[in-house]
């Protein structure tokens, strides 16, 4: 995709180009409508016009062969010259008659086809260059941060009649759940991909493939370009050295809260300049400039993790922070660490002991002692770079839990207007 200057004269010009690509594309619309409606008009009455006509000219050919032979017929002898040159001229007229009309009606026809043809290609191309230059427009009206947006659906169980990837037979639950979603957050963070992760485990191909279409179909009606990718968890390296991680007979919400982490550290890994965000698909889409705001930028900064913010009275959880989202930056290597040991393989080495016996909301419980890992091990940094006291006594302060909780609090809380409470995964599906 090009850049746009702010000051370039194309950047100027953008405006212009368009309005009048809308114009086009408007006029091209309303001239096929028009276009379609008249050929039909007329095409219906040149049928009849030809049929009345073809009719009329057999009966006189037909009359003109008779009176012919009659005249030829009692003067000369049939086998003269006069008489095939009789039947020559009436099958001429017969073939003449009723041919020409077919003729002239093709032509139409080809000229209606590429008349009706041209408005279709002037207006598609409208459409598609209104769209382009929509996408560009937004793009550098953006933030400057690269970054990536990703959802995820997990299923408790495979079930082979699922027609998509979110467990539903309603159209319009289906759209309020899962298209609209993924595609407002694809439209209000323009130039920038969005994933949808699923488990192919627990969704079938015909799932994936009818949901991939109407994401598509979404976004056509919407007249946007954008970057909507569906990912299998299964391609995760974790994932494939560990399966049993994310068994089925697991807890559906222990895998959800476990994968959402594992794709964030493969992510970051593989792209160390894109902040990774996490939202759950029943939050609403927010855009890049409420994504980036001074506080989240100032957090992200500190302690490299951002967590939604969470009033327990109601949404019931007891931390004051919500997973349901979350905004990492790839250059915080310790909170990276920390979101590994704790998070992921602490939760893998207890999932493998307790299995269907563990709880649902085991990962989620682990945030704070995450957030303990991070802290100590940022100390430990600091003490070996000297820039910390090295004292026994200081140490022990600042792994002390109520002291931590006095001193730091909830560090990775944002404001509370991102999230609404995460029930994603409250369904029996």
């Amino acid at each position: 995709m090009f850049q746009v200057k702010n000051n370039s004269i194309l950047a100027k010009i953008l405006p212009v180009i368009l309005l009048v690509s809308m114009s086009v594309s408007v006029l091209s619309i309303n001239s096929m409508n028009r276009a379609i409606v008249r050929t039909t008009g007329i095409s219906i009455a040149l049928i009849k016009q030809a049929a009345k006509a073809k009719a009329i000219q057999v009966e006189k050919a037909r009359v003109t062969v008779s009176s012919a032979l009659k005249f030829t017929q009692p003067k000369i002898n049939p086998i003269s010259s006069l008489a095939p040159r009789a039947r020559v001229l009436g099958a001429k007229t017969v073939i003449t008659s009723t041919i020409v009309p077919v003729i002239d009606l093709k032509n139409y026809y080809t000229q209606a086809l590429k008349f009706t043809t041209a408005l279709m290609v002037a207006g598609l191309g409208s459409a598609v260059t209104y769209a382009y230059l929509m996408s560009e427009i937004e793009k550098h009206s953006s933030v400057s941060e690269q970054y990536s947006i990703n959802v995820m659906w997990i299923n408790r169980n495979l079930n082979a009649d699922q027609k998509y990837i979110y467990p539903t037979k309603d159209r319009a639950e289906l759209y309020e759940k899962l298209i609209n979603p993924i595609v407002q957050w694809a439209i209000k963070n323009p130039g920038r991909t969005v994933n949808l992760w699923y488990d192919s485990q627990v969704t079938t191909v015909t799932a994936i493939n009818n949901t991939k279409y109407l994401i598509w179909l979404e976004q056509l009606q919407q007249l946007r370009f954008t970057t909507v990718v569906l990912k299998d968890i299964r391609d995760l390296q974790k994932v494939r050295e560990c399966p049993k991680c994310v068994a089925s007979y697991l807890p559906v919400y222990f895998r959800a809260d476990l994968l959402r982490v594992i794709a964030t550290l493969e992510m970051v890994k593989k792209q160390p300049n894109e902040y990774f965000i996490y939202a759950d698909l029943d939050m609403e889409p927010i855009s890049d400039s409420e994504l980036f705001d001074s506080e989240t930028k100032a957090k992200l900064v500190r302690y490299g993790l951002v967590l939604a913010d969470a009033d327990s009275s109601e949404s019931g959880v007891c931390n004051g922070w919500e997973n349901g989202f979350h905004m990492v930056d790839p250059k915080n290597t310790i909170m990276l660490s920390a979101m590994n040991d704790i998070l992921v393989e602490k939760s893998i080495k207890v999932a493998d002991e307790l299995k269907e016996r563990i709880d649902g909301g085991y990962i989620y419980s682990q945030y704070r002692v995450m957030w303990w890992n991070f802290l100590e091990k940022e100390e430990k940094e600091k003490i070996k770079r000297g820039e910390a006291a090295k004292d026994l006594l200081n140490r022990i302060w600042l792994m002390h839990e109520d002291a931590r909780d006095r001193l730091f609090g909830n560090p990775s809380t944002v404001n509370k207007r991102m999230v609404r409470p995460s029930i994603s995964h409250d369904y029996n599906n």
